[in-house]
C-alpha cells in the first residue's frame, strides 16, 4: 500500500545505487501478484480494504511513474490470473511479461483477456543450463530482431505493435 511515488523512488535509489544509468538496460519489469495472507498479512489486508479496482489504478499510476522517471517502457509481469485481474485496456501501453509454465502446444494457457499480447514469456523455471545451474528460467521474446531492438530501447509496447 505504499504510493507508487514512494516506491519509484525507493527503485530509483537502488539504481542509483548500483552505479550510473546503462543506456543498454532492458526495461524494467512490475510483478503484479494478488496478496495472499499467508505470505504477507499486511499487503493482504490493504488490498481487501482498497479493492481490485483501486489496486489496478495504483499499478497503472506505478507504472506511468516508473516510464516518465526511468525513460522505457516497463513490462507488467504475472502469472495469467494475476494479469487478468490486475490489469485492464488502461494497461495496453504497457508490455506483459507472461509466466505460464505450461506446454509449448497449450496455447491457451498465453492466452489473456483483452487486446494486449505477451511480449515475453517465461515458460519454465527448471531449465538445466550448464554453468548456471538447474533452476534457471527460460524466456521467449515474441517479435522479430528489429522488434527486439525496438523492446530494449523501451519506447512503445512491441507486442502491442506487433499485433495491430
Amino acid at each position: 500500500c505504499q504510493a507508487a511515488q514512494v516506491q519509484v523512488d525507493a527503485l530509483a535509489k537502488v539504481l542509483s545505487d548500483a552505479g550510473p544509468p546503462d543506456a543498454d538496460a532492458l526495461p524494467i519489469g512490475i510483478e503484479l501478484v494478488e496478496p495472499q495472507v499467508s505470505a504477507d498479512p499486511r499487503q493482504a489486508a490493504c488490498y481487501k480494504r482498497i479493492g481490485v479496482a483501486a489496486a489496478r489504478t495504483e499499478i497503472l499510476a506505478l507504472a506511468q511513474m516508473v516510464q516518465a522517471r526511468f525513460a522505457k517502457t516497463p513490462l507488467l509481469y504475472g502469472n495469467r490470473y494475476n494479469l487478468g485481474l490486475l490489469t485492464d485496456s488502461r494497461s495496453d501501453a504497457f508490455m506483459i511479461w507472461l509466466a505460464a509454465y505450461t506446454a509449448s502446444s497449450d496455447k491457451s494457457a498465453r492466452k489473456l483477456p483483452g487486446r494486449n499480447p505477451w511480449t515475453i514469456w517465461q515458460y519454465s523455471g527448471t531449465l538445466n543450463v550448464r554453468a548456471i545451474g538447474s533452476a534457471v528460467t527460460g524466456d521467449v521474446f515474441f517479435g522479430t530482431r528489429a522488434q527486439y531492438a525496438l523492446f530494449r530501447r523501451g519506447r512503445t509496447n512491441v507486442g502491442l505493435s506487433a499485433v495491430q
